[in-house]
Formats: structure tokens, sequence, C-alpha cells
């Protein structure tokens, strides 16, 4: 039964003072709320420490990386050694 947490969790949002309003007095005043909300954390901003790199708008891709006995391989091909040496 999990009716008293959600009552216990459900943050009320204050509209306006004590007073009487219409619905279209209590809609309006709800998108001011919101508004303001919206604008308020535009200005608070993200939490935590900055990075000294920021990570660039386009994304790169992977390279992939040679395993030991390719690079050991082409070094050799390099070198022209390939009938002295051999990779296993």
């Amino acid at each position: 039964n999990n009716e008293s947490k959600c009552r216990k969790l459900t943050k009320s949002t204050v509209v306006g003072k004590a007073k009487v309003m219409s619905y279209e007095d209590i809609v309006e005043a709800q998108a001011k709320r919101a508004a303001k909300d919206t604008a308020k954390e535009a200005i608070k901003g993200k939490r935590g420490r900055k990075r000294k790199n920021p990570a660039p708008a386009g994304t790169k891709a992977k390279k992939a990386r040679k395993s030991e006995a390719e690079v050991a391989a082409d070094e050799i091909a390099a070198s022209g050694m390939e009938s002295h040496c051999s990779v296993l």
C-alpha cells in the first residue's frame, strides 16, 4: 500500500496568496510559476567541477588499435628484414 508514500513525496506548489481564484487565474499563475522555475534552473547551471578539456561537439570515430603482433610485423616489413625475422 503505497498511498502514504506517494502523498508524502508529492510536492505541493504554491500558486498564489490566500484568496479566492478562478480557474483561469490558477492556470495563469501556474504558467508564471513554471516560467520562473525554468529561468531559475537556467541561471543555476550544472553542479560539479568543470572539465579542463570539454568534449568536442562532434563525435569522433574511435580508432581500432592494432595488436602487438601486427605492429611488430609492420616494423619488420618497414626495416626490410622479412626474410630474416618473423612474428609468431
